[in-house]
């Protein structure tokens, strides 16, 4: 969860400075400044993967969002806890709605079709959906009730997912992250 709303944070993060620039093409600007963040992004990315916030870890998970909770706010999002029953034992998710920033889609294969037009303009070759009981069990799940479409496995690359030798592939972080902005900024301008 902290990875993908990591992800998400830096791409809207990124679009205050970027409309200012006048030069190159939007698109192009959102590549570039997100090169230029990398460092401000990995340090927030080790402050977070530095807190112990596996999901049954809740008091972890809390201070995970609590932490990203400020930056969604900044930009004008409403933000709140979507928790599981307590029989559960497992921590909520952090929801962050922005009224009429992203205009509702039919169905997630067509949010994946922008995704990978995105990841194509970009120059990293398209994505395909992979078969959900390959891939596990997803925190998107748990909220996919009360969206109109998702997506999900849109972090960095790694291994051993949720798990004390979880790694992080440092290098795919900004591919990422350039995949997810340049989404988020056609659904939020109707492309």
């Amino acid at each position: 969860m902290k990875v993908l709303l990591f992800i998400f944070l830096c791409a809207q993060f990124c679009f205050a400075e970027i409309i200012n620039a006048q030069t190159l093409p939007t698109e192009t600007q959102i590549k570039v400044y997100i090169d230029k963040l990398q460092l401000e992004q990995l340090s927030l990315l080790e402050k977070l993967v530095n807190i112990n916030s596996g999901t049954a870890n809740i008091a972890g998970v809390h201070q995970v969002g609590e932490i990203l909770r400020p930056f969604f706010h900044q930009l004008g999002f409403k933000t709140y806890w979507v928790e599981e029953p307590s029989y559960m034992q497992r921590a909520g998710t952090l929801i962050a709605e922005h009224s009429g920033s992203m205009p509702p889609t039919a169905n997630n294969i067509e949010l994946l079709k922008k995704y990978s037009e995105a990841s194509i303009s970009l120059g990293y070759g398209s994505i395909i959906a992979l078969d959900p009981a390959l891939r596990g069990a997803a925190d998107i799940s748990h909220v996919a009730l009360i969206t109109q479409a998702n997506l999900d496995g849109l972090g960095p690359v790694g291994t051993s997912a949720h798990s004390e030798k979880e790694t992080l592939d440092i290098k795919s972080l900004p591919i990422q992250t350039q995949k997810a902005a340049i989404l988020m900024y056609r659904l939020a301008n109707d492309h």
